[in-house]
């Protein structure tokens, strides 16, 4: 929760970065998404290579949730590195129609 990429190097050699929690089905990268910490995103994305495209219990990406919260950054940098924008979501909501439905304009990154 508190993003620091430090500790997550650190962790990463320990623990399974690409594990999924068992009540979320939820990654590491959804969680830095979430909290919109941009460094962290870039090193499990493009160090640890987790799926950028994983879906949690909901069908919802890493990057709905950069999208849902307004995390500009994160966004980028996941888009940068090849998640598709089209995955659709549980509800069938791409991350662009998320964005619609919560008012941001990360659409227009796409």
């Amino acid at each position: 929760m508190h993003g620091s990429v430090s500790v997550v190097r650190k962790l990463s050699s320990k623990a399974d970065v690409h594990g999924l929690e068992k009540s979320s089905g939820r990654n590491a990268l959804h969680k830095a998404a979430y909290w919109g910490h941009n460094e962290t995103v870039d090193y499990l994305a493009n160090e640890c290579k987790l799926d950028l495209n994983a879906k949690d219990s909901s069908g919802d990406t890493a990057l709905h949730d950069a999208v849902r919260f307004g995390h500009l950054s994160v966004c980028e940098i996941l888009l940068n590195a090849k998640a598709d924008p089209s995955v659709k979501n549980n509800a069938g909501l791409s991350s662009v129609d998320v964005g619609k439905q919560y008012q941001k304009m990360m659409w227009s990154l796409y």
